[in-house]
């Protein structure tokens, strides 16, 4: 991961795509308007990978990057486990998710940023030999048709262990 354990600042969401999509180092860029997207990966006890994007244009937004920021565009934790990625959150500020944040995407951000996520998980698992990832979604499944069906997820018939409204997904490499 290159940008493991740093905060990248880039110019636009076309940027972190590409970043996310290609797992490329992108020049950030240092200077600061309304349009910097800034993204943070880093390691928690040693297994759980936390991803964070925020658009920022002042240095205290560099590195405040938590949900309660009105600045948030999106999350994404994941573990890598024995035989299998697992998604164990993901979150896109669509505005469905929250009325607080000043910075919404519209519905195309969303879906490309989502779909950017994916395919950096797909990356991981390749890079990890994994053959597949695994998301929870509700049982509602509006989340899943609106994120995760369009990237070949498939529901099992497996209950979540710690909620039995939820079902697992998972995508077969």
């Amino acid at each position: 991961m290159l940008f493991l354990n740093k905060v990248l600042l880039l110019p636009s969401l076309h940027s972190l795509n590409k970043l996310l999509n290609y797992n490329i180092f992108i020049n950030p860029s240092f200077y600061f308007c309304n349009d910097i997207i800034a993204i943070n990966h880093k390691i928690i006890n040693n297994d759980k990978n936390i991803i964070r994007i925020w658009k920022t244009n002042s240095w205290f937004y560099i590195f405040y990057n938590d949900f309660s920021t009105r600045k948030f565009i999106g999350a994404l934790d994941y573990k890598i486990n024995d035989d299998h990625i697992k998604i164990e959150y993901m979150n896109i500020n669509d505005g469905e998710n929250s009325n607080i944040n000043d910075f919404i995407l519209d519905s195309n951000d969303a879906i490309e940023l989502n779909s950017s996520l994916i395919n950096f998980i797909k990356n991981v698992a390749k890079t990890e030999n994994k053959n597949k990832v695994i998301v929870d979604v509700h049982n509602n499944l509006r989340i899943f048709n609106k994120y995760y069906h369009t990237d070949n997820f498939k529901i099992t018939s497996r209950r979540c262990s710690d909620n039995p409204y939820w079902l697992e997904a998972e995508l077969n490499l």
